[in-house]
């Protein structure tokens, strides 16, 4: 191939010249010139979006749930019973002189505290009332039964019925009928279910009739308790 490159018109283009061989006047001329320095078209990775702000950790209170039935304000937790308050009815349980003299001298005696009812012009029945650990006994029984699945306490009925027989089991000492005669004596066992059978073979009225007094009795006690810091209400009955 002859040197340079052809044109139609047979010329020739000069051969490229070293930038060396260039003399200044001309390397002036070319000076403003600037290079193509375009960079790619290169994609741009993706920009991650940023990270949703992290939920602080919730803290769940347990609710204690207070329940008032037939008398009573249950109290449970985590489904479990954890309190039984009567809720006193003062045309009811409302306390003698002689009540109050007793309840104090029960107290600062060490003494359970006991009243005596009469039911159907003559039967005699005999209440005392419950220390703190036959109480807490009482509600871990109760509890051990609904873990069971022998009672169920999510049921408002059947957990009333249920804790109301304990609480008779607890206090009800004796029913005599008129004559002497003995019907009911409360087992020194500490299984409550043995003193609940017993009960539940009472005649309905007796049993109906102890199981009302039951409940006045626990309304009684309660709002002896909840007058502790009334003095006039104590001095009424006298402390000696």
């Amino acid at each position: 191939m002859p040197d340079g490159f052809s044109t139609p018109a047979g010329k020739k283009f000069p051969e490229p010249v070293p930038i060396e061989q260039v003399d200044d006047a001309r390397k002036e001329e070319y000076a403003d010139i600037e290079p193509d320095v375009t960079e790619p078209n290169v994609p741009e990775a993706p920009v991650a979006a940023p990270a949703a702000p992290t939920k602080p950790e919730e803290v769940v209170v347990e609710e204690v749930i207070n329940l008032v039935a037939d008398g009573f304000r249950l109290r449970f937790s985590k489904g479990l019973l954890i309190g039984v308050e009567a809720i006193p009815k003062e045309d009811l349980a409302q306390p003698t002189d002689e009540d109050k003299k007793e309840f104090v001298r029960c107290i600062f005696g060490s003494t359970p505290y006991t009243k005596k009812y009469t039911l159907f012009g003559g039967c005699e029945v005999l209440f005392r009332d419950r220390g703190v650990a036959e109480t807490e006994g009482m509600y871990e029984e109760i509890n051990r039964l609904h873990k069971n699945n022998e009672i169920d306490l999510d049921n408002e009925v059947e957990a009333t019925l249920w804790i109301r027989r304990y609480q008779m089991a607890e206090t009800l000492m004796s029913i005599k009928l008129p004559d002497g005669t003995s019907v009911y004596a409360q087992e020194n066992s500490s299984d409550r279910r043995q003193c609940i059978k017993k009960l539940l073979e009472l005649s309905r009225p007796l049993y109906q009739a102890a199981y009302d007094t039951a409940i006045d009795f626990e309304r009684h006690v309660e709002l002896l308790t909840q007058k502790a810091r009334d003095p006039g209400f104590w001095r009424a009955g006298g402390t000696s």
